[in-house]
């Protein structure tokens, strides 16, 4: 039997951050990502088209940034789960995601160390916070 696959949407308006993490979750047989995305609007517009399981989300994006894109996602009333993934790492920039409904969050830096974790842990129903925030700067 097999085990159906996590659908994931990668959003952030670099697209060599785009191509790095969907070769990265390429890598593992439970993950597909169906779609990438360059900015917060049609990040959206992707998330109500596709429902994925995750998007994963960059903060500073151009149309709408990443907080007011998860904010957008949560009024659609789906399924769908978002992991932040962001150079901040700010206590109070990490909350605000929080708060605004990610589900996961994980900074650039670490984003080979963390986020197929992420990933798995979100869609799973638990919140993940990567390790390395441990010491977060105030």
């Amino acid at each position: 039997m097999v085990e159906k696959q996590i659908r994931v949407l990668i959003a952030d308006d670099h697209h060599l951050v785009r191509k790095h993490v969907q070769a990265l979750l390429n890598k593992e047989k439970d993950i597909v990502v169906v779609a990438t995305a360059s900015d917060g609007a049609e990040t959206v517009r992707l998330a109500e088209e596709l429902v994925p399981d995750i998007v994963i989300m960059d903060i500073t994006m151009p149309k709408l940034d990443g907080i007011q894109s998860v904010q957008q996602i949560q009024t659609l009333d789906l399924p769908t789960r978002v992991i932040m993934l962001s150079m901040h790492t700010h206590k109070q920039v990490v909350a605000q995601a929080l708060r605004s409904g990610a589900s996961g969050y994980v900074p650039k830096k670490s984003v080979v160390q963390d986020l197929v974790t992420a990933v798995r842990a979100v869609n799973q129903g638990s919140t993940f916070i990567s390790p390395a925030l441990e010491t977060l700067s105030p």
